[in-house]
């Protein structure tokens, strides 16, 4: 970062804290462009009806430390104890250490038939299995790689219209209010995670009504078309 008051013309950053921060270090000699994640919305129809009578959590990410995998799959543990209509999905990849330790999680699980890791999905097929879920679950852990980025499928996530259970990290509790645009829960907290999806199951109204507000938020703000005119203006300022 020392370098870039001498190296940079600008600079883009997807959080509040990371320009913040260069702005500090620059002394604010260095322009910073704030420009967070992007979607398409149109890629993810509103489809907010449930069919059937199960209910399906979905993670999709890297596996990595900052996504708190341990700690969604002990929250969902905890919830198929109680409930039987409970079931999980996961897709995206891994290193393979990383992998082997989830599938074995996994395996350890007294509730893994109702447990399915998709694998790595292309584009449409991850788009369908997203669409197809009933509780996008975008967790992490309270840590500063977490924080000092952005969570990239969480623009996804609400485009859906689906309800989306969040952890309060970086920029989210800035741009979603929790129990009206989603369900915001702390980091690491296994029992917020389950009580937040209890919540949504007793009254699937409510669900309903915060998925819609959740979408509505991510037109608003994650709009594709709307950065990308913000960034061509910061980079012709330059």
């Amino acid at each position: 970062m020392k370098s870039l008051a001498s190296l940079a013309d600008g600079v883009v950053v997807i959080s509040s804290r990371l320009r913040e921060k260069l702005q500090q270090r620059t002394h604010g000699s260095v322009p910073v462009h704030h420009h967070p994640i992007s979607i398409d919305v149109k890629r993810y129809p509103e489809c907010r009806h449930r069919s059937g009578d199960s209910i399906t959590l979905f993670y999709c990410g890297s596996f990595g430390v900052k996504d708190g995998l341990p700690v969604l799959l002990d929250a969902f543990d905890s919830l198929a104890s109680k409930h039987r209509n409970v079931r999980l999905a996961l897709t995206g990849a891994g290193t393979d250490e990383v992998m082997r330790r989830v599938l074995s999680r996994i395996h350890d699980s007294p509730y893994r038939d109702r447990i399915e890791y998709k694998g790595y999905l292309d584009e449409d097929s991850y788009c369908a299995a997203l669409n197809a879920a009933d509780i996008p679950c975008m967790t992490r852990v309270n840590s500063g790689y977490a924080n000092a980025g952005f969570p990239f499928k969480l623009g996804e996530f609400l485009a859906t219209g689906k309800p989306v259970v969040a952890s309060r990290v970086s920029d989210v509790t800035h741009v979603l209010e929790d129990r009206r645009d989603a369900m915001l829960v702390a980091p690491d907290d296994r029992g917020e995670i389950v009580s937040a999806i209890e919540y949504l199951m007793a009254d699937p109204e409510r669900a309903r009504a915060i998925g819609s507000r959740g979408r509505e938020k991510a037109c608003q703000l994650f709009d594709y078309r709307k950065h990308g005119l913000a960034l061509v203006k910061f980079l012709a300022d330059l």
